[in-house]
């Protein structure tokens, strides 16, 4: 059975979860927390190698009421935590973005670059976390004038590298959206996920689930896969 083996989640519905069972925003992303706790080791046991998850965009950041702001940056220090306590799984962490530019967190500043540091050699599978990432054009931007005023002769690999989603694979083969929601989001990954299938579950992020997950690498395995052609 064909198998992706990179992966991107787009964890949509959070907040409309909670409002429909009349909970405040944060429960939510609380509960959508404990979703990721158990959806993405089992990913990596059903044979991906590499799985990006979308924490925030910048306008996630600066848009909404600071309280939901402030428990999505305690959550990732409360998941750091735990990774560091567990032994991080033998996954290589590393998060992509912009978020420092806008929120002033040292603590969690020195958790991120703690857990890149541990894991480093952790070469089996990554775990990438995008926050602060708000997609096209910012991506693009960012590479070319990272390029521009290096210098670097261009070319897809140095273009690449300097995108700020740099440390998700260019051959990105599924992309997993929660929410129902049937559409990209500012070009979401535009380099790296252009021939990517999508999976669209019409469960809110919350309700996502290891099964779910399967039913998404159950779809992927009947798509023949064109790669552009």
């Amino acid at each position: 059975m064909k198998i992706p083996k990179r992966i991107a989640i787009i964890p949509d519905g959070s907040r409309t979860w909670a409002e429909k069972q009349g909970l405040p925003a944060t429960y939510g992303h609380n509960r959508g927390l404990k979703v990721l706790q158990e959806v993405i080791p089992a990913g990596f046991d059903m044979g991906a190698v590499e799985i990006a998850v979308w924490g925030a965009s910048i306008e996630n950041l600066l848009g909404r009421p600071s309280p939901q702001t402030r428990n999505l940056c305690r959550l990732f220090k409360f998941d750091l935590k735990r990774r560091e306590r567990m032994g991080d799984e033998n996954t290589r962490f590393l998060v992509n973005g912009l978020w420092e530019r806008h929120i002033k967190d040292p603590e969690l500043s020195r958790l991120i670059k703690a857990a890149e540091e541990r894991t480093k050699s952790h070469l089996g599978r990554t775990l990438i976390v995008l926050f602060g990432y708000s997609g096209w054009p910012d991506d693009i931007l960012h590479a070319a004038e990272a390029l521009q005023k290096s210098g670097e002769d261009v070319s897809m690999e140095s273009f690449h590298r300097n995108l700020i989603s740099s440390s998700v694979s260019l051959n990105v083969d599924l992309i997993i959206r929660t929410g129902g929601n049937r559409h990209s989001s500012a070009g979401f990954l535009a380099c790296q996920a252009a021939c990517a299938e999508w999976y669209v579950a019409e469960e809110d992020w919350p309700d996502f689930s290891v099964e779910k997950l399967q039913a998404a690498f159950d779809y992927f395995a009947t798509r023949p896969r064109k790669n552009g052609k």
